[in-house]
């Protein structure tokens, strides 16, 4: 088992939304990828006539989406009034309702693609996320800073309840293979580059969200040497990349024998999949983070149907 963390500081989640408002980062990257949406996808024509039309789901599954649906309304539809039947992180059964939709037909005509393709998109990545966490317990899920959808997808994730893991690069700092290479110079050995990152880096700004990753037990060892001469008290993040779930073990299991284990993260990462999960729960990590759960991910079908009763 990991060390015992009420929270890992792979959790963003407060820097996207706090108690359901928007900050200012995630409203300014939705009003970006609105924006893209809306340029795409705008035209066709349509009629002044009132009427009521609602979205269903068409499969079951983790809902995500309400925020930013909000977001594309309020920016671009003020004749328009909608009434939520979900909540983001709402279990959600074929033929449920979602949502219901007020206006003039011509505008809701026009806000139907780009509100069905938020919805579907980031509800898929939900339900795949919850499928996810539910198959590693006890350690926790994080995504990767590789997506389609910016922090959109990093959203859809937390509300499946994975961890965001970093935002962007300034939000964490994490030292990888070609940060290493890059920083390395000829004279110095891949140990004094080690002791020389580390040692120059701010732990007041960076303390709370440290990661540097390794490829093999060797060199995790001297990540773990000399971050306990640079901060003691704080704890680092170690990323093992590729170790598989044995290697992990390995390495966990070196460091509690040397009694440094409960100041240490460590995070699995490289070919983690759902199939192979039950084999990580054993090897002693804190969590695994892996792409998969935001790309690739079968999207959730939703429908949008004008006129009350109409639903088959």
């Amino acid at each position: 088992m990991g060390i015992c963390m009420l929270r890992l500081p792979h959790d963003r989640s407060e820097k996207l939304s706090n108690k359901g408002i928007l900050t200012d980062l995630f409203a300014d990257s939705i009003d970006r990828w609105l924006h893209s949406m809306v340029e795409d996808d705008f035209g066709g024509q349509g009629s002044k006539k009132i009427i009521e039309a609602v979205v269903y789901s068409n499969s079951l599954g983790i809902f995500c989406g309400k925020l930013v649906v909000n977001r594309f309304i309020n920016n671009f539809f003020d004749n328009i009034d909608v009434t939520w039947m979900v909540e983001n992180g709402d279990v959600i059964n074929k033929g449920d309702v979602v949502v219901k939709i007020y206006g003039e037909a011509d505008s809701i005509l026009l806000m139907e693609r780009v509100l069905l393709n938020i919805i579907s998109r980031l509800s898929g990545i939900s339900s795949n996320t919850s499928r996810w966490v539910e198959a590693s317990k006890p350690i926790k899920i994080a995504s990767t800073r590789k997506t389609n959808w910016g922090l959109l997808d990093k959203w859809a994730v937390h509300v499946g309840g994975g961890l965001t893991h970093r935002l962007n690069r300034g939000d964490a700092l994490m030292i990888k293979e070609n940060d290493l290479f890059s920083l390395q110079n000829s004279l110095e050995s891949e140990e004094e580059c080690l002791s020389n990152i580390i040692s120059s880096i701010d732990i007041e700004k960076y303390g709370g969200f440290v990661v540097i990753e390794v490829t093999d037990i060797e060199q995790g060892m001297k990540v773990v040497k000399n971050w306990k001469l640079k901060a003691s008290n704080e704890k680092i993040t170690i990323m093992v990349d590729n170790f598989g779930p044995a290697k992990a073990k390995e390495f966990c299991d070196i460091l509690i024998s040397e009694n440094i284990r409960n100041s240490i993260i460590i995070e699995g990462s490289g070919g983690v999949t759902l199939d192979n999960l039950p084999d990580w729960k054993s090897s002693g990590v804190d969590l695994v983070s892996s792409s998969s759960l935001n790309l690739g991910v079968s999207r959730m079908d939703f429908s949008m149907i004008f006129g009350v009763g109409n639903i088959g």
